[in-house]
């Protein structure tokens, strides 16, 4: 998914049913936040769908899911996938 962020950006705004007018940004958090490589967000040298940084937008929607993964253990592991469109 971050890959297709950079590659296939409106294919993957289709896919989250982001609408055509509006960018987005995305991130996955683990849920222990002492595990190393904690959150899952794109590299800091790539941007907010061709911003430098989050845009100063007055109308910024954000949400919060909760997920489950599954760990290189194949254990069943609770996060958090979050969502913003502006």
């Amino acid at each position: 998914m971050v890959e297709n962020y950079t590659t296939r950006y409106d294919d993957l705004k289709k896919d989250l049913f982001v609408s055509e007018n509006n960018d987005f940004y995305f991130k996955f958090e683990y849920e222990d936040p002492s595990n190393p490589g904690t959150n899952l967000i794109k590299s800091p040298e790539e941007n907010y769908a061709g911003f430098d940084a989050r845009p100063q937008a007055t109308d910024i929607y954000s949400e919060k899911y909760n997920v489950l993964y599954f760990d290189e253990e194949a254990n069943i592991k609770p996060g958090y996938f979050t969502i913003e469109v502006w």
